[in-house]
């Protein structure tokens, strides 16, 4: 039977409201004019039985004991929680259309193999053959309480069993939540530029991917939730913070979903390796969190009257196991003293380097440390172009770029997911991000070219080949 479902087709105007609101947001200019942003849903006949399902839900993941746990993120941090700011939480997107897919955000720094792999399991046994993708937010306020691997606690002990318990109780509540909500969704989306938020860590004139992404998904019921892409390192809150918190990525999102009127809105981490808010906070404070995960949300929010519909009635997941050898850390350690190559570094890119040798020298002391991995590399396809792919590192911003010039689709990269291998360097670095690399040259190509292969192909990689 052949119903009537809600296609995205959005209008924005500024000023006297001219017809029917599916819904409207109303904005305060610093110069206190109210701007009017008027949206506008025009019906149109899909057949509901060939739509895109969708089901999502947002759950807590704050420790019920949130004090004494080790925050993951800073290397120079010496002391433990000592409570909580603001939760952290867990998003939750459920996708089906020919093929299904689940999607888990969680304000961690990361993910690494363990909590991926009983995340799979606990997915699996709720939503049956589903590809699952698990990112962190890489917010470097939250307790690594959850990890076992040195990459992200950095050789110190830091796994709570109880947590990681509590963890995996959260996330099982809300992919039962969002698979008994899965029903027929539209979905649209708006880039917008973004300036004074975040830059290179090294050279703030250089380029990098700075375009925030919203990917707004709608139900028949006027439902709707969104998914904001953006490549940034969350660290306006520096290693004296001690307080559990989601930092600037927190505000954001919370914004967003305010201004748009959403129930709720996810973060997904971009090609961020290289880019942070090193040359734009004002202050290590979460005021300043606040002030820049605002401005964020102000310039994404601005852009919604961009919103273009994309036409999806089926999604498509590729995925590709790439093996991963990890250079020794302190063989690392001594070629980078030898080299004196980073001996031209200055003020607080020198200071990063000096965290980049001692993370090194920490790594070398992990009795645990992995020489080698499998790297989960997964590529999403929602409708006829926009493609988001998924890797276990931190990617650099350059190739990002490289790979939105190609052929004409949006193509977002998920940095931080489906596990943890350090960074895979910007060309041509010699700092933080260089020394955190332990892939070795040969295998980094590999993934970039099986990643070019995934886009390119509606062909499954399987395996990267040697």
């Amino acid at each position: 039977m052949r119903g009537l479902q809600s296609k995205l087709i959005p209008r924005f105007f500024r000023g006297q409201c001219l017809a029917p609101l599916a819904s409207v947001g109303i904005l305060l200019s610093t110069s206190l004019r109210v701007n009017v942003y008027l949206f506008f849903f025009v019906e149109e006949r899909v057949d509901r039985a060939e739509a895109l399902r969708l089901g999502y839900s947002r759950v807590v993941i704050t420790p019920s004991e949130p004090a004494g746990h080790v925050l993951a993120g800073y290397v120079r941090r010496k002391s433990r929680s000592t409570g909580v700011h603001d939760d952290i939480k867990a998003g939750i997107l459920t996708l089906e259309g020919g093929e299904a897919a689940a999607l888990v955000t969680l304000d961690l720094l990361g993910v690494d193999e363990k909590l991926y792999s009983e995340l799979y399991r606990l997915a699996e046994r709720i939503l049956g053959r589903a590809l699952l993708m698990v990112a962190g937010s890489h917010t470097h306020s939250a307790p690594a309480s959850a990890f076992t691997s040195p990459l992200l606690t950095f050789g110190e002990e830091a796994f709570r069993e109880e947590y990681f318990s509590e963890l995996l109780a959260a996330v099982e509540q809300g992919l039962l939540q969002a698979t008994e909500a899965s029903s027929p969704a539209s979905l649209a989306v708006a880039e917008a530029p973004v300036k004074g938020v975040a830059t290179d860590r090294v050279n703030p004139s250089g380029k990098i991917d700075d375009t925030a992404t919203l990917i707004i998904f709608r139900k028949p019921s006027g439902e709707r939730c969104a998914l904001l892409h953006f490549a940034v390192h969350p660290t306006v809150l520096g290693p004296d913070n001690l307080l559990i918190s989601r930092d600037l990525v927190g505000y954001a999102v919370d914004e967003i979903a305010r201004q748009l009127g959403l129930d709720t809105c996810f973060f997904a981490n971009g090609a961020a390796a290289n880019v942070s808010t090193r040359f734009t906070r004002r202050a290590q404070s979460f005021e300043e969190a606040e002030r820049l995960g605002k401005l964020l949300a102000r310039q994404v929010v601005s852009a919604a009257g961009t919103l273009s519909w994309v036409s999806c009635s089926s999604l498509h997941a590729r995925s590709a196991a790439c093996e991963v050898r990890l250079v020794n850390p302190r063989e690392k350690l001594e070629e980078a003293l030898s080299s004196r190559s980073m001996e031209g570094a200055h003020g607080r890119v020198r200071e990063s380097v000096a965290e980049g040798f001692e993370l090194l020298e920490k790594l070398a002391g992990a009795g645990n440390l992995p020489r080698a991995g499998e790297a989960r590399v997964v590529g999403l396809r929602l409708g006829d172009n926009l493609d988001l792919v998924f890797l276990p590192f931190e990617i650099p911003s350059d190739f990002a770029l490289e790979l939105k010039r190609s052929r004409g689709r949006r193509r977002l990269v998920v940095s931080y997911a489906n596990g943890y291998y350090g960074y895979l360097a910007p060309r041509g670095a010699q700092g933080y991000e260089s020394l955190f690399e332990l892939t070795r040259p040969e295998d980094k190509e590999r993934i970039f070219e099986t990643v070019r292969k995934l886009l390119g192909s509606d062909a499954d990689p399987g395996v990267c080949s040697a």
